[in-house]
């Protein structure tokens, strides 16, 4: 049965976004609590310093959140891809588990190498020992796991899928920082006050050109929003295994010219990663049902994903926030609003 009470509706939405917001806070919360075992005093002049490290809970028992769940489900989606069957049995969401298992390899050793990291930083652990790394590890691993518990709560209690939500929530808390230091440099005059003006304009122009592609996504065979986020991550993700290679090579004049050549922002690296973003976009569309053209898509895609680098390095042009945070950020708030635009009850049918 449907429930055809608008107020029961509505409240249910709000309800929703209640929840959702709630939870979010919690997950906000955690990011201001540090790691046990570091000197307050540090913390407290870091957090002065440097407020972005802060906003991101860089210090916290929040400091990788989601992103452990990040990494795996980039390997599942590379799996997805290859292998046909997979695709289509793993189309409502992955198995959980190997999905789990990974996520806390990932959790662990990430955990680990920032536990060494806030180990080493001068004066900023009370007693650098070993006890130290092995509690702020586990400590960063719960955190991980209590990440994972409320973007779990929010995808079935709240709107939107929590992953995903969560995941932009640090971009999102770093943004005003971001747009507040590049003000200062136009007011300083270390940035003329138009370039910040066109990196504002290119910024929204690509949202807009991003809500564009996410509405009209199933008319070139992208089923999910999902199918729009991922091929500019995991071109760059190619590429930047490509990278990790070329510093391997023995030092010759090829490798350091390959190197230059596929420098971020440069010409070359920025076509290698919109030919890698085609190839994404291909194989998402081959998996669909619908095949439509695709030519549009992934030059937007392209265009919005890795054009403020070229911007940026060609013409001085300031960064707001990186192409391919956008495009997740875009894609979730379009999830969001379409979710809540679901949920509004509509108008009785006078007949």
């Amino acid at each position: 049965m449907t429930n055809d009470n608008p107020s029961s509706a509505s409240s249910a939405g709000w309800r929703a976004v209640m929840i959702t917001g709630t939870l979010v806070a919690i997950y906000i919360a955690g990011a201001s609590v540090p790691v046990p075992g570091l000197a307050p005093e540090v913390v407290t002049e870091i957090e002065r310093t440097s407020p972005e490290l802060a906003a991101m809970g860089r210090l916290s028992i929040m400091a990788l959140g989601v992103m452990p769940l990040f990494n795996a489900l980039m390997l599942v989606e590379f799996c997805r891809l290859l292998v046909p069957g997979l695709y289509r049995q793993t189309t409502n969401g992955p198995a959980p588990l190997p999905v789990m298992v990974l996520t806390f390899l990932f959790a662990i050793f990430q955990s680990y190498g920032i536990s060494i990291a806030l180990r080493q930083y001068p004066n900023l652990a009370a007693e650098p020992d070993s006890a130290f790394v092995l509690t702020a590890t586990a400590t960063i691993v719960g955190g991980v796991a209590l990440a994972l518990a409320l973007a779990k709560a929010i995808t079935r209690y709240g709107i939107g899928n929590g992953f995903w939500v969560l995941l932009v929530t640090p971009v999102l808390a770093q943004l005003p920082f971001d747009a507040a230091a590049l003000t200062e440099l136009a007011r300083t005059g270390d940035i003329a006050a138009s370039a910040l003006g066109a990196a504002f304009v290119v910024t929204a122009v690509s949202a807009m050109a991003l809500v564009a592609l996410l509405i009209h996504r199933r008319h070139i065979g992208l089923e999910r929003i999902d199918d729009i986020v991922w091929p500019p991550i995991l071109a760059t993700v190619i590429m930047g295994w490509f990278e990790v290679l070329l510093w391997l090579l023995r030092e010759s004049e090829l490798k350091g010219a390959l190197i230059d050549l596929t420098a971020r922002g440069h010409v070359i690296h920025a076509s290698v990663l919109a030919l890698l973003t085609l190839a994404f976009v291909t194989l998402y569309a081959l998996h669909s049902e619908r095949h439509g053209s695709i030519t549009w898509s992934t030059a937007t895609l392209a265009g919005i994903a890795f054009a403020p680098d070229l911007l940026r390095t060609t013409f001085g042009l300031p960064l707001l926030i990186d192409g391919r945070w956008l495009i997740v950020t875009v894609a979730v708030l379009f999830s969001f609003a379409s979710l809540w635009q679901r949920a509004k009850p509509t108008a009785p049918n006078p007949a």
